[in-house]
């Protein structure tokens, strides 16, 4: 009669832990998704040089780190994307999650992503274009809001040229 009670009460949180995980999976994948759609909306605003666009889905209390420990804000970005545009000829951005892992709470994500840039500049000295392609390796933290995911930090822990 024991072994029947005990069973009684451990099937039912077997399967509430069960549900509990597959529910938590939902999320994630959802969260995933969502920050990936971000993700190439920003490059292919990038790629047409839309800075409005690459810059759609970052907080505005955004904080930057690049690889050489320089801290930069969203402003500082915008500042950036428009001197890069300028002597852009052609950009071609792809971003690749290696890692995701999802807040208990399901309001926040931390990612690891390869960001894949190919591209042809204007040289402003010489006249002439150069192209070259870099890979960089970037810790982003995204936060879940009423506007959805926004990018709220990241961190650039490598880059290095390709081509």
């Amino acid at each position: 009669m024991h072994n029947n009670r005990h069973a009684a009460l451990v099937f039912p949180l077997l399967l509430i832990g069960a549900l509990a995980t597959a529910a938590y999976a939902d999320i994630a994948a959802g969260a995933r998704s969502a920050i990936h759609i971000a993700y190439n909306k920003q490059n292919a605003a990038l790629d047409r040089e839309d800075a409005g666009g690459a810059l759609a889905s970052t907080s505005p209390d955004f904080m930057g780190t690049d690889a050489k420990g320089e801290c930069y804000t969203l402003q500082t970005r915008k500042d950036g994307l428009a001197a890069t545009f300028s002597l852009v000829k052609s950009m071609s951005t792809h971003t690749r999650i290696v890692a995701f892992t999802l807040q208990p709470a399901g309001t926040a994500a931390d990612i690891e992503a390869v960001e894949r840039q190919a591209i042809t500049i204007r040289n402003p000295k010489t006249g002439q274009e150069q192209s070259g392609v870099m890979d960089q390796t970037i810790r982003d933290h995204w936060v879940s809001t009423s506007w959805g995911w926004m990018l709220q930090s990241r961190r650039q822990l490598n880059c290095k040229r390709i081509d």
